[in-house]
C-alpha cells in the first residue's frame, strides 16, 4: 500500500461485510446471482456495478476506496528490486525454450 494511490479488495459477494474493512481500503464484489437476486444486489453498489444475464455474473463496486497521494518509488528502491531480480536469475535461471531451430541437412530444399 506504500506506492499505490487506492487499495481495493475483490471478493465474493456478501464474504466481507463494510465494517471489516479497513478504512483506506475499497471493496468490489464478484459473484453469480439470478436476476431475481441482482435487484437486492444492486442496493449495496457504491459506483459502478455490472451485471451479465447470460452467465448470471455481476461485478460491483461496493465501497469505494480513499484516494492517496504517494511518493513514487525511489531509486534505492528500483535498485533492490533489480538486484533481488539478477539473484534470481542467477539461482534458478529460466527453462530454455521448447521451440528449436529446424536443422536441415545439407542438400535438403524447402519446397514453397
Amino acid at each position: 500500500m506504500r506506492y499505490s494511490n487506492e487499495f481495493y479488495f475483490v471478493t465474493p459477494g456478501g464474504l466481507l461485510a463494510l465494517n471489516e474493512l479497513p478504512v483506506e481500503c475499497g471493496l468490489i464484489e464478484i459473484g453469480y446471482a439470478a436476476f431475481e437476486d441482482w435487484k437486492v444486489i444492486i442496493k449495496r453498489q457504491a459506483g459502478f456495478f455490472h451485471y451479465d444475464p447470460d452467465f448470471t455474473r455481476y461485478c460491483i463496486l461496493t465501497a469505494p476506496a480513499s484516494w492517496r497521494d504517494t511518493p513514487g518509488p525511489t531509486w534505492q528502491f528500483a535498485a533492490a528490486m533489480l538486484r533481488n531480480q539478477r539473484k534470481e536469475m542467477e539461482e534458478r535461471p529460466p527453462l530454455p525454450p521448447r521451440q528449436q531451430r529446424i536443422q536441415f541437412e545439407e542438400g535438403m530444399r524447402i519446397i514453397p
